[in-house]
């Protein structure tokens, strides 16, 4: 487990480690965490990020109460009516405002379906 900070430093900002990544950097880094994924999980979740695993890549979740969720999931409705509220003075927010709210519960789907 020699890449620890390495993966840390992309994962938790979001991003994705790929098997067919054009870095060769980064599919260093897959092949390092498919080695010891078992080492590389029990680490990070004792940060509270859980290393999950796709086809052909991997990324971190956070586990959230249903609580959170359900309170975020209220902001982001008061913000989406906001924004619908506002798209009706102008129409360029109304494509901004779907990629919003399709995005934002999409998301909020999946981790409430866990």
């Amino acid at each position: 487990m020699k890449y620890t900070e390495e993966i840390f430093n992309i994962l938790s900002k979001g991003g994705f480690i790929s098997s067919n990544s054009v870095s060769t950097q980064v599919k260093r880094l897959y092949d390092a965490i498919e080695e010891d994924l078992p080492d590389y999980y029990d680490y990070y979740k004792g940060i509270g990020f859980y290393l999950e695993g796709g086809d052909g890549y991997y990324y971190f979740t956070r586990k959230e109460s249903k609580v959170d969720l359900e309170r975020k999931l209220e902001a982001i409705q008061k913000w989406i009516d906001y924004l619908s509220f506002l798209k009706t003075y102008h129409s360029a927010l109304y494509s901004a405002v779907d990629k919003t709210a399709q995005h934002a519960f999409s998301g909020q789907r999946r981790n409430m379906m866990k």
